[in-house]
């Protein structure tokens, strides 16, 4: 049987998802590669926010506020996306982040294809995923190689154990 290595996290806002990741790349202690997104400009509706390269620390803004709604920006995942996911594709890392993959870049095919291609890996892939019904995410999660965990139906806790004992299997994960 084949190692599923494309962990999935999911939930609702503030439940914890990237804390849960937080916690899961301290227990591996290994080096990793890919990209977070933070807060960056507090508008009236929430934040936009930006995308940031972890190797380079290279940042560029993914959505702006036009004042209604806020609004994906397609080149930053089209330039610095996609040369952060084709980085960590060919780098010597095993552990690949992707924070997080949303609605924002849902029509952009080079970052979606560029997703793939790690999902194909050998990698392994940590990915926080939106919880919302994208059409580029409902493929994802229904590809045999990934195994999701929603934080709206698992503790914290028990997403944790069953994250850390599959990184942990034998053979799979040694130093």
């Amino acid at each position: 049987m084949e190692m599923i290595r494309n962990i999935l996290i999911t939930g609702n806002r503030q439940v914890g998802k990237s804390t849960l990741l937080n916690h899961i790349l301290t227990e591996c202690q290994k080096e990793y590669v890919g990209y977070r997104t933070f807060p960056h400009i507090a508008v009236s509706i929430g934040y936009t926010y930006v995308m940031q390269d972890i190797t380079t620390q290279e940042t560029m803004p993914i959505s702006f506020y036009d004042g209604k709604k806020m609004i994906g920006i397609d080149d930053t995942f089209s330039d610095l996306g996609v040369r952060c996911l084709k980085h960590a594709l060919v780098c010597s890392s095993e552990i690949v982040v992707l924070d997080e993959l949303g609605r924002f870049e849902q029509n952009n095919q080079a970052f979606i294809q560029a997703v793939h291609d790690l999902l194909d890996s050998e990698k392994w892939v940590f990915a926080i995923i939106k919880n919302e019904p994208i059409a580029y995410l409902e493929q994802i999660k229904q590809r045999k190689d990934c195994q999701l965990y929603d934080l709206n139906i698992l503790s914290f806790k028990e997403a944790k154990q069953m994250i850390i004992s599959k990184i942990h299997m034998k053979g799979d994960y040694d130093e």
